[in-house]
């Protein structure tokens, strides 16, 4: 992975805010943690936050204020309650005050995900014990459906279960939930920053040699197949 073939600037468009099946997608998970928490007049922090669909959305929807952080948006908000700033977060933001923390399908694009994740931590308030709220695709879900196109050059990170929870605990957070969400391509992980981490259940298993390999052979004669198919495209 090249790191410098990919450019997250207002050029880099992966909105999918125009499906209306990926909306209402959203609405459900923002329901979920609505319920959960009631997030009224809670501060919502969004790293990596795209186009600001997800937060202007959940922010509108529960009566809540939110910042969002990304380098790629460009778009013109005027809101009292959603403020985004087209940079990273990082030491400019430190001790960040926010109730919720999200980070939607950003960890999986990130060469360092365990630096990335603490640099986030030691810039937010965690006197406040905020829920940190990573979602991602699930690798169990790509590996036991075959799903290749969830292999690509921007994804330079896979993760399953066991080894989100590996990675939380790893930085000092207690997993509250992980679940796996639209039709089990994607999974939640809801955590809360602690001093210490007790005995917690594990949540999935460790991939087998055997099992990476057989995928791997797949992924080949996929490869194959499909070279062979546009070949013979005039």
């Amino acid at each position: 992975f090249d790191s410098e073939s990919i450019t997250y600037c207002m050029n880099y468009d992966n909105e999918q805010g125009v499906s209306k099946y990926f909306l209402n997608y959203i609405d459900g998970l923002i329901d979920i943690f609505q319920s959960k928490w009631n997030l009224k007049d809670k501060t919502i922090l969004e790293i990596g936050c795209g186009k600001g669909t997800f937060l202007k959305r959940i922010c509108e929807k529960c009566k809540a204020r939110g910042v969002g952080f990304d380098t790629a948006y460009d778009r013109i908000v005027v809101s009292k309650d959603v403020v985004f700033k087209k940079r990273y977060f990082d030491k400019r933001s430190a001790n960040f005050s926010a109730d919720f923390v999200f980070l939607r399908h950003v960890l999986e694009h990130i060469p360092c995900p365990y630096k990335f994740l603490k640099s986030i931590i030691q810039n937010i308030d965690i006197t406040k014990n905020p829920k940190i709220i990573i979602e991602l695709p699930d690798f169990d879900w790509i590996i036991k459906n075959k799903e290749f196109y969830d292999i690509y050059y921007e994804h330079c990170n896979y993760f399953t279960k066991l080894s989100l929870q590996n990675l939380a605990e790893s930085l000092g957070l207690r997993v509250d939930m992980l679940f796996n969400t639209f039709g089990g391509q994607y999974m939640v992980l809801v955590a809360t920053p602690c001093d210490k981490i007790s005995q917690t259940k594990k949540y999935g298993d460790k991939l087998s040699d055997n099992v990476l390999n057989n995928f791997a052979e797949y992924l080949d004669t996929k490869i194959v197949n499909t070279c062979s198919s546009i070949n013979k495209i005039d």
